[in-house]
């Protein structure tokens, strides 16, 4: 399959390629405001996104910079359908928008992104995934939650006794952070992640990853095979339902404390008691074993005293060793090539997030808008893989033409 280079980030071109795979008209009629009294609302649920996604796509990196640089951008006036300078959406009018759909109705976005691209680029059987994490720095210093100003302090989330996490009323630190945890449920053809989840930095990435496929299983109707860790965070209990429960393979390294009491090596070959190199057969996952067999040009059966009743395949339980065995053992070809080389594969994603759209640099105060800007960066790179692998849709320029049945309450 061939894909489309893009635009760089933050070029003008980029907003005119992106544009038309926007879905206006299911944001307008998903997220339609009621007729009611008071003032009447300027601008449409689809504007309002298109002027969110303008944050990451043209680095501004905040709304107020974004605001005040507007009226004098033709070009991200044109991509929001902004009509002119003087008609404007101020920072209430945006943050009365994220707090009216919140991260549901934002995720309702991209899984309608999501369904589309879908249907252009259907997922394989035999997908690789990934889990991994981008840390977003959440920058409170000198901004808000200061005592003499005498405004309500926002909860924080520190880590308490015995890894167990609770709330406090207190300033908020320079060094607060937040992690969007993306489970990287990533297709081989699919040029980037979406997330599955936010969470406070000191909740573990690893606990999302249950929660994930179980997304995947429910909205999409399709799991991964296999899921790939770079690091030893998840637990063996959590591998071993994931693997009896759902028959998909976790992959992750060995702990530093875990290669010293196993008594297996990942770079080291099955052997048997006589020292005969043995190879990996196949995984009975009736019986939860891994087959190892004797595969070699010129084994050392011949001259073995035990050959005549030796049956030459060995079974090892996996429940002995869940992050060592699994579904596919570490000391495989299969399991070192996931596990050690696979890394690049998924290092794309995270520059483009933190680097090209600036997510690092974005002033984050809470942790719902650490949520709202992570999802924003799903839909923008939604919109990027639907233009690479999508024709651009045609305009319907009767569609204004058309008549709308209105919306009254009373």
């Amino acid at each position: 399959m061939l894909f489309m280079q893009l635009p760089s980030v933050g070029t003008s071109e980029l907003l005119r390629v992106l544009s038309p795979y926007i879905p206006d008209d299911f944001i307008n009629e998903r997220f339609a405001r009621r007729r009611r009294e008071g003032r009447r609302a300027r601008f449409s649920p689809a504007q309002l996104w298109r002027v969110h996604l303008l944050v990451l796509l043209t680095r501004t990196f905040s709304f107020n910079a974004l605001i005040r640089c507007l009226p004098e951008q033709e070009q991200w006036r044109r991509f929001a359908h902004l009509p002119n300078r003087f008609a404007i959406p101020d920072v209430r009018m945006l943050n009365d928008f994220r707090r009216s759909l919140g991260a549901g109705g934002f995720r309702q976005i991209n899984d309608h992104l999501l369904w589309e691209l879908l249907s252009e680029a259907p997922l394989n059987e035999g997908t690789v995934a990934f889990i991994d994490a981008t840390d977003l720095p959440a920058r409170a210093e000198d901004k808000k939650n200061k005592r003499e100003t005498g405004r309500r302090f926002e909860p924080r989330w520190e880590r308490g006794h015995a890894d167990q996490v609770k709330p406090v009323s207190s300033l908020a630190t320079k060094n607060t952070r937040c992690a969007f945890g993306s489970a990287a449920i990533r297709p081989r053809s699919c040029l980037r992640p979406w997330s599955l989840g936010q969470r406070p930095r000191n909740v573990p990435e690893g606990y999302l990853l249950k929660p994930s496929l179980w997304y995947c299983r429910e909205r999409l109707h399709w799991w991964p095979q296999i899921v790939v860790g770079d690091m030893g965070y998840i637990h063996q209990e959590t591998k071993r339902s994931i693997r009896t429960e759902w028959n998909i393979a976790v992959l992750t390294r060995l702990k530093a404390d875990m290669q010293l009491a196993s008594p297996y090596h990942h770079d080291r070959p099955m052997r048997c008691t006589q020292g005969q190199t043995l190879e990996w057969l196949n995984y009975d996952a009736a019986n939860g074993q891994q087959w190892y067999g004797v595969l070699a040009a010129q084994p050392l059966c011949s001259t073995c005293w035990q050959q005549s009743g030796c049956p030459r395949q060995f079974a090892y339980e996996v429940a002995r060793h869940e992050t060592f065995l699994g579904m596919i053992p570490l000391n495989t070809k299969a399991g070192w090539k996931l596990v050690h080389s696979s890394r690049s594969w998924i290092e794309a994603a995270q520059s483009f997030e933190k680097n090209q759209l600036g997510l690092d640099s974005v002033f984050l105060n809470s942790l719902a808008l650490t949520w709202t800007m992570s999802l924003l960066a799903d839909g923008v790179a939604l919109l990027r893989c639907l233009a690479q692998l999508c024709p651009a849709p045609e305009a319907n320029l009767l569609a204004a033409l058309r008549p709308k049945q209105s919306v009254f309450e009373f």
